[in-house]
């Protein structure tokens, strides 16, 4: 697809906080959306994968995350137009509180700032449990702070009895609408856990608790006003694709995915598809081997440790990575991944033996450690990343470790620290990083995917 300029209809769902119900919301109005014939596509800002797993499940397609830290804002303006285009209407969801972003002192990065960068229209959702009139007090500052494209509101663990009460009193004192409400559908709730809400998987009844989401937005948003706020969003430059520079045609990934592991960005992936790589999933939970012919590995994050005593328990796969990284081949790992290759991680007292790849030993906690964006350089060269240009990463995870690693210099604020480890071609720190934000890592790595295909080739005509 050539760039051209492009009507794309589109809307952000933000909120007041963390735990406001903008997933809740954005997820039944998905599925309403679905429900009633439309092609909805998704889209959540900030670094979270969790997400995006919900807008997944209501809609069967991926959905793309928006990061203005880890991708860059001219990344995230061609993710949206990209995918976006894809169907008629997109739908993000904010992150956090609406003006949230980097550091407390401004909104840098927030969903405010990707809203105004990407001139889509926002609805913010506001939970009046609790609150009668002082709901006033909430959305006028939200309205005033700063510059915004608020375009409506949306009432959550509201009644049926009371949202009039609630729609006349805002609208008759604040010039802005209010676009329907959402009551508490038990039948469809969501629990959590230490890094968000439990995932799709984890709920034997799914579909059917999105449908229940859906069919109650149907009765309560106000759907055709809600699109008609997409509608008015400005036109955009429709962009194609994120690819690298260089083709990898035929170079061989295997990317771990299963109930432990699958923090991934989706965008991420396809930028490797689209550059030529072959994409092979495995479970290091339920496969005995890596794939075969295989030119590099990717472990992503997730949740390992709710999976140790399976994961070591699984020795023929322990002894395949291993066997895999004694020839060689790359390996790239994040968070979870790293924890995985790790020596061994300890749950409630608990210890378990990992792949052994690396020298940390890792204990959960029950608090964030190293929480949030950061940037990195490299202490001396490596294939991957610079001695002079940042990289941006963000860490979200509740282990700590005795070896956090010392390739990489960390940043963030005045406050710097040593992370990482790179070795035979083997990459893994807590870090997550966007490889189209940060394309020279994504080339890095399968520029030694081409080096080890190229020997892994040559040792088999026997030269």
């Amino acid at each position: 697809m050539g760039d051209k300029n492009s009507n794309l209809p589109r809307l952000m769902i933000v909120g007041t906080g963390s735990g406001c119900g903008k997933t809740t919301i954005t997820t039944a109005l998905l599925k309403a959306l679905t429900i009633k014939g439309k092609k909805p596509v998704a889209f959540k800002c900030g670094p979270d994968y969790i997400d995006p797993m919900f807008h997944k499940q209501a809609l069967g397609i991926d959905s793309h995350n928006l990061d203005g830290y880890l991708m860059g804002f001219d990344a995230v303006r061609r993710v949206l137009s990209y995918y976006g285009s894809k169907g008629d209407v997109a739908i993000i969801e904010g992150v956090m509180g609406m003006y949230d972003g980097k550091t407390f002192e401004d909104d840098s990065y927030s969903a405010n700032h990707i809203s105004l960068e990407t001139s889509t229209p926002a609805i913010l959702v506001v939970n009046v449990k609790g609150v009668a009139h002082s709901i006033l007090a909430t959305i006028t500052g939200f309205i005033n702070l700063h510059e915004n494209k608020l375009k409506g509101v949306i009432l959550n663990n509201c009644s049926r009895m009371m949202y009039p009460t609630y729609k006349n009193t805002i609208e008759q004192s604040l010039d802005i609408k209010v676009l329907g409400y959402m009551e508490h559908v038990s039948q469809a709730e969501i629990s959590s856990r230490h890094l968000g809400l439990k995932m799709t998987h984890e709920y034997t009844d799914m579909d059917n608790r999105l449908k229940c989401l859906g069919m109650n937005a149907i009765e309560s948003l106000d759907i055709d006003e809600i699109l008609a706020v997409a509608s008015a969003a400005e036109n955009v430059k429709i962009e194609s694709a994120p690819v690298l520079h260089t083709s990898y045609k035929g170079i061989n990934l295997a990317v771990a995915y299963d109930e432990a592991f699958n923090f991934y960005y989706s965008s991420a992936i396809d930028l490797l598809e689209n550059s030529g790589c072959n994409i092979t999933y495995f479970s290091p939970l339920k496969d005995k081997y890596i794939p075969a012919d295989m030119d590099g590995i990717i472990f992503g994050g997730g949740y390992p440790e709710l999976f140790a005593d399976k994961l070591s328990s699984n020795q023929s796969m322990i002894h395949s990575i291993r066997t895999a990284h004694e020839a060689a081949m790359p390996i790239f790992a994040e968070c979870g991944g790293f924890m995985y290759l790790g020596k061994e991680i300890t749950v409630n007292e608990n210890s378990y033996k990992m792949v052994d790849l690396l020298p940390s030993v890792f204990k959960m906690e029950n608090r964030l450690d190293r929480f949030g964006y950061k940037e990195v350089v490299a202490k001396d060269v490596n294939p991957l990343f610079s001695t002079d240009k940042a990289a941006k990463c963000h860490e979200f995870h509740y282990s700590s470790t005795n070896d956090y690693g010392n390739i990489l210099l960390a940043r963030k604020g005045k406050r710097s620290w040593d992370m990482g480890f790179y070795s035979n071609r083997l990459f893994a720190s807590y870090g997550h990083f966007h490889f189209v934000g940060e394309k020279q890592i994504a080339q890095g790595f399968l520029d030694l995917c081409q080096q080890y295909k190229k020997e892994r080739n040559n040792k088999e005509k026997g030269q």
